[in-house]
């Protein structure tokens, strides 16, 4: 049984492994805003995202993390395990580490559960056919002629508009499917609102090292959710394990326990298998 596992797990990884370093031709930014507070809607959150687009594969992660990622790799190089200095942290960095590739029939998702947890998760899933409903709807976005679409996904009902002059059948996020790049998604609150920043044709080849943290591989998306649950809840005592220690331990509790309840609006819901 353990033979077969050990198979079957070799099979899953070399059949939905990304292909390293790969070659992109289309390079569409996004500024992607959210609400991590469904409870209060005038605090939001804001990072420019990437999509990086090729023959057979697409990445989709914070333009940031690239360059936080490029950093730490050409200082490794130098002979520099520490990485960059802070400033460039504090000027560059970012906490949103959501990594995803796709190919023409999976997904592979990378990240870590909460900030201070230092370690990546990848887990795989196949990628979503959505029922998306096409509209009549039309209008211009950045002087593209863009159509209306909507679908289910997540948990959310998402508007989408995509243009079917620009023959690329992709989108941000795991969004795919609709016979046009997607230019602009959001779901119905607009809680998480993703749109065109810019569009260019690239020839750039890149290598994610995940700022050299090898990827742990997680059962599932549920798996990975449900771990991200725990960590933010269990902050406290994470942090203790690792030998953190609090002057005001009760009031440090406290103020964990307040920033878990306002992290209620992730991208996708738990949902349990």
């Amino acid at each position: 049984m353990r033979i077969f596992f050990m198979l079957s797990l070799f099979f899953t990884n070399s059949v939905f492994s990304q292909q390293q370093p790969y070659d992109y031709k289309i390079e569409v930014l996004y500024s992607m805003t959210s609400i991590p507070d469904s409870n209060d809607v005038d605090k939001q959150k804001s990072e420019i995202m990437s999509l990086l687009v090729g023959n057979e594969q697409s990445l989709f992660t914070s333009r940031r993390y690239i360059a936080m990622d490029s950093a730490m790799t050409s200082e490794l190089k130098k002979g520099n395990s520490f990485g960059p200095s802070m400033s460039f942290y504090e000027e560059r960095g970012t906490k949103t580490t959501m990594t995803i590739f796709k190919t023409s029939s999976n997904i592979i998702y990378y990240g870590k559960p909460a900030p201070f947890i230092n370690k990546v998760y990848q887990y795989y899933e196949s990628k979503p056919i959505l029922d998306w409903k096409i509209k009549d709807e039309t209008t211009l976005i950045s002087g593209i002629e863009c159509q209306k679409a909507t679908a289910r996904f997540g948990g959310r009902k998402w508007i989408a508009w995509f243009a079917p002059s620009i023959g690329v059948n992709e989108g941000p996020y795991k969004f795919s499917g609709l016979p046009g790049l997607i230019v602009n998604i959001y779901d119905e609150k607009k809680h998480w609102i993703m749109e065109l920043m810019r569009i260019r044709n690239i020839d750039k080849s890149l290598d994610l090292n995940f700022s050299n943290i090898k990827p742990e591989l997680i059962g599932s998306k549920t798996r990975f959710l449900e771990e991200k649950k725990y960590s933010m809840e269990n902050r406290l005592q994470i942090m203790q394990s690792k030998g953190w220690t609090y002057e005001k331990p009760m009031a440090t509790r406290k103020r964990f326990d307040k920033e878990a309840k306002e992290d209620n609006n992730w991208i996708e819901f738990l949902i349990s298998e």
